[in-house]
């Protein structure tokens, strides 16, 4: 057996595919209802955060991992009740993406919660990391998003281009009288991660991808 990651299914028969998604992040409501002090005391704890077992904590992966990289790039960071909020659009900007996280924490030396949230409203392409031991191919979103970007055909881009004019989500019927988007080039995208059906049955992009392609279709088209 071999467990192996990769931007697009391999299609073989022996394949078993696990799609991976972001983090998950737990809902606005939900962290109002929250003690917001007990919230800080467990992204504080290493061992409170794995020993938690009852929603709605569980949903605070991402929240925590971004408080323990940026606790590596400032070890003196202690996330405060103030920060949970700009934490928590930190990751929703990032669609929950573990490595646009760590890069995100990277920038704690030198601006707030707050302020990392402020850049990423503008362009959260912008991230990069500074680490020499991560693979050139993942020091930048603008890096992956590149690569990724050439597995797309003609077609496929532009149905993702069209995309962009449904806010995000729409149904198969929909984008198919929109922009004339045959089934196989539907199948493509969600295979290659550039789209996903939602329980509903409608087809969405994340927000970051969104970004890259209407900036894409700018540069393309300027």
């Amino acid at each position: 057996k071999v467990l192996g990651t990769s931007l697009q299914p391999l299609n073989q028969r022996a394949e078993w595919l696990v799609p991976l998604q972001g983090l998950p992040l737990p809902e606005s409501a939900t962290v109002s209802q929250l003690d917001l002090a007990a919230l800080v005391e467990l992204l504080s704890d290493d061992q409170a955060l794995a020993d938690r077992r009852a929603e709605p904590l569980q949903a605070t992966d991402a929240l925590h991992l971004f408080v323990t990289r940026a606790r590596q790039a400032q070890p003196r960071f202690q996330a405060t009740r103030a920060d949970i909020p700009a934490i928590l659009q930190i990751c929703r900007l990032v669609d929950g993406m573990p490595l646009a996280i760590e890069m995100a924490a990277e920038w704690i030396g030198s601006l707030s919660c707050s302020e990392i949230a402020e850049e990423l409203e503008h362009n959260p392409i912008i991230l990069a990391s500074s680490r020499h031991d991560v693979p050139p191919r993942q020091q930048s979103l603008e890096t992956i998003f590149a690569q990724t970007w050439r597995l797309l055909s003609p077609d496929e881009i532009e149905v993702l281009q069209g995309f962009e004019r449904f806010n995000n989500r729409t149904s198969r019927e929909i984008l198919q009288q929109m922009s004339g988007a045959a089934l196989p080039v539907l199948t493509a995208l969600v295979q290659k991660s550039f789209l996903w059906r939602t329980s509903s049955g409608c087809y969405q992009m994340s927000e970051l991808l969104r970004r890259y392609v209407a900036r894409y279709a700018h540069e393309m088209y300027a």
